[in-house]
C-alpha cells in the first residue's frame, strides 16, 4: 500500500469508509482505488473479496510478517461462516480478528481491519 501523497487521517478515513462498503455488501471501485493506489494491490484486494488465493496474495503484500495463526469454521442455524484472527507477531494487542459467513471475504476485511489498526498506530 503505498503512502504517495496522502496523509495519515485520510488513509485512516479510506481504510475505514471501504471496510464499511465492503461489510455493507456494497463496495465500490473508488473505495478501493483510495485505498490501494498500486494497481496490483488494487486487483488483488478486488478479487480476495471471493478468492482465498487473492486474500493471500494480498496480505503477504500489504502485511508482511502478519501471521493468519487461526481460522475456525462455524456452521450455526444453518449458516455456514469462519472466524479469522490476524496476528503481528508482536504483543497481544497486535492482533485483529473478523466473522463472516464468507471466508474470503471474511479475511479480506481482518487484512483491512489490520490496515486501520496500523495506521491508527502512527497516529
Amino acid at each position: 500500500m503505498s503512502d504517495m501523497g496522502i496523509t495519515t487521517s485520510a488513509r485512516l478515513e479510506a481504510l475505514r469508509a471501504l471496510k464499511a462498503k465492503v461489510e455493507a455488501g456494497y463496495p465500490t471501485i473508488a473505495g478501493f482505488r483510495a485505498v490501494f493506489e498500486d494497481f496490483d494491490e488494487y486487483q488483488k484486494a478486488w478479487a480476495a473479496q471471493y478468492s482465498l488465493d487473492a486474500a493471500l496474495a494480498l496480505h503477504e503484500a500489504v502485511l508482511p510478517g502478519w501471521m493468519l495463526p487461526m481460522v475456525s469454521p462455524w456452521h450455526v442455524g444453518g449458516e455456514n461462516g469462519a472466524v479469522i484472527e490476524l496476528w503481528s507477531g508482536g504483543l497481544a494487542d497486535d492482533s485483529v480478528t473478523e466473522s463472516g459467513t464468507c471466508l474470503a471475504r471474511t479475511w479480506f476485511l481482518a487484512i483491512l481491519a489490520a490496515l486501520i489498526a496500523l495506521v491508527e498506530a502512527k497516529q
